[in-house]
């Protein structure tokens, strides 16, 4: 990798239990083991605005960097109920749930930087679907400038 080349900004997004968790720790396990930098970052931020505007909430995020990829892991709410450990959190209850996958599955309609992602694959598949994609948008973007989130009224 030239010095000058950048990395990819990369997120995952998705109901409670739909592996996110799972997916970054291997991810970056993939990255590093093939000697590209990752580092794996975390905001579980769900009190500050829940049940806001949600134009309002979005304009603070206006100039920041914005994410050469997004995965949507989409979760079907009996299957996410179903795994291990649902209902443990303040937010895994079905209606907020539901809201939360309205929420993320509109932005991957408007988003064209949004790649939906069948989270009742196998661990294994999505690993291997994710890591593929992954390689190749950092390859996409090395010699390409960051680009800034501008939101406008959803």
């Amino acid at each position: 990798m030239n010095p000058l080349q950048r990395g990819a900004l990369i997120v995952i997004e998705g109901v409670d239990r739909s592996g996110k968790s799972t997916q970054c720790r291997r991810l970056v396990k993939n990255l590093l083991s093939r000697n590209i930098k990752a580092e794996l970052l975390g905001f579980p931020d769900r009190t500050k605005h829940t049940g806001m505007d949600m134009n309002w909430c979005m304009q603070p995020e206006n100039g920041l960097p914005k994410p050469d990829l997004v995965f949507l892991f989409k979760l079907n709410q009996k299957e996410a109920a179903e795994r291990n450990g649902f209902g443990d959190e303040r937010y895994e209850n079905q209606a907020t749930q539901l809201k939360v996958s309205q929420t993320f599955s509109h932005f991957a309609e408007v988003e064209d930087n949004w790649k939906v992602i069948d989270a009742s694959k196998t661990k294994d598949e999505i690993e291997t679907q994710l890591l593929e994609l992954v390689l190749r948008r950092i390859s996409e973007v090395a010699d390409t400038e960051l680009t800034n989130l501008q939101f406008s009224v959803y």
